[in-house]
């Protein structure tokens, strides 16, 4: 699991990587895969986000900033879901 969290402003680029098979286990605990929090920027690029998941949705990416996606960035198969649930869109994510 990846967390961008902390001071607002937080930028962080994730690229050419797999982030997979993660659990975020407890009582509402959301995104297995990645966690962006409050007014962090992050950037995805040629990333494959699959198979995580969580007691809450979504179990593959949660934003609550900015994401932002630069060549493929592949999210599925994440349970309950792969970002409904986030409070930001996050591009290429449906479900």
């Amino acid at each position: 699991m990846f967390v961008n969290e902390g001071a607002a402003g937080n930028q962080v680029a994730i690229r050419h990587t797999e982030i997979s098979r993660n659990r975020a286990l407890g009582a509402g605990a959301v995104a297995g895969g990645v966690y962006s929090g409050a007014n962090n920027v992050l950037v995805l690029g040629d990333v494959k986000i699959t198979k995580n998941g969580s007691a809450e949705p979504p179990g593959g990416v949660y934003n609550a900033g900015t994401v932002t996606a630069v060549g493929k960035a592949l999210i599925v198969d994440n349970s309950p879901t792969n970002c409904v649930g986030s409070p930001n869109p996050v591009p290429t994510c449906f479900g």
